[in-house]
Parts: C-alpha cells; sequence; structure tokens
C-alpha cells in the first residue's frame, strides 16, 4: 500500500523570509498570539523577497500585504495608539496626506479587530485576499519540505546536513521549511534544526505522527526553540479504518499525542491533516465531530481522488462525486 501522508493534498498555505522593514525585529518578522473569539491565534508577520509581505494565522491563514499595511500592522501588534502610527508614517512617508494615511490606518485596523472578534475560521475563506494590492513574488516556492531521516537508510539527518540545507534554502529565497517525520524523533536534532530556522525568519512546521508527540519533553523543547505548527495526519477516529493504514494499537496513541500537542503553550497551532479516502469516507463525520470535542480548530481535509470507471476493490482513493458529498459536513 503507497505512504498515505505522501499522497496527501496539501492545502497549507505558509510564510515567509527575507529582508525586514523598521519595524521588524531580528529574524525578518513579527509574530504576537492574539486572543479571538475563537481562541488564542498566532500572527506572523514577514516580509517578502519583492518588498511585499504576507500575513500568516496559526500556519495556514494568508493575507497579502503592502510596505503601508506591513508597517502598520506590525505597530498596531506592538500596542501603538493609532495617533502613534500616523506620527511615525507621517515620517516615513513624507508628503503623503494625513487623511490617505489614516484611511490605511483604519482600513488594517479595522482587519485586525475582525480577526479577533470573528476568529481566523471564519476569515479562513480570505486568506488570498489582499489589505493592499501587492502583487506575490510567483518564481519562489513558498515552502520546502524536509525529512528528518534519510528515506532509505532511515539513518537520522545529521545537525550540519540540516543546517546546511535550511541555509540553502534560504539562500534561494524558501520562506518556509516543513520538517517531515515518519518515525522517532528522540534521536533526531529537530529541536537545533527549529532553532536554526527560527534564527533565519524562516516558519517552521513539523508534520508528524500523533503518537511521536507523546514525548512532553521533545514538545516543550520544540516549542521553546520556536515552532510555529504541528501537522499530525489522522485518518479516522474508528479503530478499524485508521489503524488499516497506521497499524494495530495506532488510534489511542495518536490520538493521545494530538490531545498533548493541544495542550501545548498557544504559540503552536496544531493542524489536523485528515484525507478523505474509500476506506474512510463513512466516518467523516464522526471524525470532525471527535476532533471538535479534542478542542481541534484547523483541519486539513484533502482527498485523493480517482477516476469514476475504477472499481470498489481497485482503488484507495475516492471519486470527485463520492468527495463532494463527503465535504458537506465539513
Amino acid at each position: 500500500m503507497p505512504r498515505l501522508v505522501d499522497k496527501l493534498k496539501d492545502l497549507l498555505w505558509i510564510r515567509t523570509g527575507g529582508p525586514g522593514s523598521a519595524a521588524e525585529p531580528r529574524g525578518g518578522g513579527v509574530s504576537r498570539v492574539v486572543a479571538t473569539s475563537g481562541g488564542p491565534a498566532k500572527l506572523h508577520l514577514r516580509t517578502l523577497p519583492d518588498g511585499s509581505s504576507i500575513l500568516v494565522v496559526d500556519g495556514h491563514f494568508l493575507v497579502r500585504l503592502n510596505r503601508t499595511s506591513h508597517l502598520i500592522l506590525a505597530m498596531k501588534l506592538e500596542g501603538r495608539s493609532d495617533e502613534a502610527i500616523l506620527a511615525e508614517l507621517s515620517k516615513i512617508f513624507r508628503g503623503a496626506p494625513p487623511g490617505s494615511i489614516r484611511e490605511d490606518i483604519e482600513k488594517t485596523g479595522g482587519f485586525l479587530d475582525r480577526l479577533r472578534k470573528e476568529g481566523p475560521g471564519k476569515m479562513a475563506g480570505e486568506h488570498a485576499g489582499n489589505l493592499f494590492t501587492s502583487p506575490l513574488t510567483a518564481a519562489v516556492p513558498l515552502r520546502a519540505d524536509l525529512q528528518t531521516r534519510d528515506p532509505v537508510s532511515g539513518r537520522p539527518l545529521a545537525k550540519s546536513d540540516g543546517h546546511a540545507f535550511i541555509e540553502r534554502l534560504h539562500a534561494g529565497g524558501v520562506i518556509a521549511v516543513r520538517f517531515i517525520s515518519f518515525g522517532n524523533l528522540q534521536d533526531t536534532p529537530i529541536v537545533d534544526l527549529v532553532e536554526r530556522t527560527q534564527d533565519l525568519g524562516l516558519i517552521a512546521g513539523l508534520m508528524m505522527k500523533g503518537r511521536e508527540a507523546i514525548d512532553r519533553t521533545l514538545l516543550r523543547g520544540l516549542v521553546a526553540a520556536g515552532i510555529d505548527y504541528f501537522e499530525v495526519p489522522l485518518f479516522s477516529d474508528l479503530r478499524a479504518e485508521h489503524e488499516q493504514i497506521e497499524g494495530t494499537g495506532s488510534l489511542a496513541a495518536d490520538f493521545e499525542g494530538l490531545r498533548m500537542s493541544l495542550g501545548m503553550p498557544d504559540e503552536a497551532a496544531v493542524i489536523v491533516a485528515f484525507p478523505i479516502l474509500s476506506t474512510n469516507i463513512d466516518a467523516v463525520e464522526s471524525t470532525l465531530k471527535t476532533l471538535h470535542r479534542y478542542g481541534v480548530r484547523h483541519v486539513k481535509v484533502g482527498a485523493l481522488l480517482v477516476p469514476d470507471k475504477l472499481r470498489d476493490d481497485e482503488r484507495f482513493g475516492v471519486t470527485l462525486r463520492e468527495y463532494e458529498s463527503a465535504v458537506v459536513v465539513v
């Protein structure tokens, strides 16, 4: 059976690195946790190589910004008043009409207020929107994946090799790194690699099996290193469906690891990757309800789509019609 995680449709938006502005600290960005009606949300503000910026909320909800909105949002996240922001921007954009600057401040502030009031979940459909029109550099990939082990030998990635990979990705314009683990993390330099990623101003995420998160010491180390999000693949809340993919005894361990990940500080978002397959399509609604009870706020739903003409016993994925019927409950 093919490795299912390798076939997940990737719906995750991640964000940036690159040169900073006057409002940015070391690493090329601003990160803050803000209270919203949907619970705490982690905001990341980063600058792209073309001078524009993107804001990402909890590792997946993206809004494009130009320099003006970037500066306003950065200063608002620092707690500055509108009058203080107006004074600062008047120095930066000499000659700009104060009324125009006030309009920009109000527009950006309105977005932030709405985010706090409605929560990121209700605004996620606007992830490709712009606060101000600014083209996003298309020639540079937003994210690169880096496995924590050699896929052939199983040996853990050496710290020096990991640093070299991360630095080359940064030099090439990649703005986020997702580390992928398919086995034991304890003997890998994952905490050090996350620290190096953060030092360079990049986004750092980790995709791992839920049972790998049972090590509380490891989780705390990753959070202290600045990990931005954990991504945990789950296939069902029913034992037969989940363990057909992940192996006997995996359901309880994976959900326990998910629970422990959710118990970490709010600086690290938790995303569940939930693929819809022929083997779990009847459990979509129950699984989503279970994730809701656990307190999961971000679910990345995808599917392995197959042609209609395949017989049921010949396919692992679902047809487009089956997928559309299943996502009605999402």
